[in-house]
């Protein structure tokens, strides 16, 4: 899964975390909103861009984009898209099919069942259920692409403003 830093490798994220478990709640309030405010757009941004190269570009940004959030928490930074369980317009749910989307799927796949006839004879039918996803790439289409390119930036950025935020309590200005 990419997305993951070991903070055993890094001293200044070990530092950031740290500072903020002992910051006032205020502080801690005050890093999360001002992280999530400085990410949140630039995420969105990137998924958009990837999202208009991949097979499907109208149902990527459907799903993906509009999708597209960030969580910040004191020692945490979530970034998830397709999480929504409301359907869109046309009865897509993109928490059903945000796998799909990314991901893609075999546009060869046939599925078959038997149904009746208008006559009441049994008879095979086949469907390709498939066809309509961007074609199977195992790195993903946008977010997962976007994730690995942003990752290093959002983690210096998010530790930036965690220290400089402690640091600035600390002095009284905040």
């Amino acid at each position: 899964m990419p997305g993951r830093i070991d903070v055993e490798g890094s001293r200044l994220l070990q530092a950031a975390i740290l500072s903020l478990r002992v910051a006032p709640t205020e502080v801690r309030k005050q890093v999360r909103q001002v992280s999530k405010r400085a990410l949140e757009p630039e995420f969105t941004k990137q998924i958009a861009e990837r999202a208009a190269m991949s097979n499907q570009p109208r149902l990527s940004s459907a799903v993906l984009v509009r999708g597209a959030r960030i969580q910040v928490s004191d020692q945490n930074v979530r970034m998830r898209t397709a999480a929504s369980t409301r359907a869109l317009k046309g009865g897509l749910v993109p928490n059903a099919y945000g796998k799909a989307i990314e991901f893609g799927a075999n546009a060869g796949k046939v599925s078959t069942y038997t149904r009746r006839s208008p006559k009441g004879k049994p008879h095979q039918v086949k469907r390709h259920t498939t066809r309509q996803w961007p074609r199977v790439r195992r790195q993903g289409w946008a977010f997962y692409p976007t994730v690995e390119n942003l990752l290093p930036r959002f983690a210096a950025l998010w530790t930036q403003t965690a220290i400089r935020t402690v640091h600035e309590a600390l002095e009284g200005r905040r």
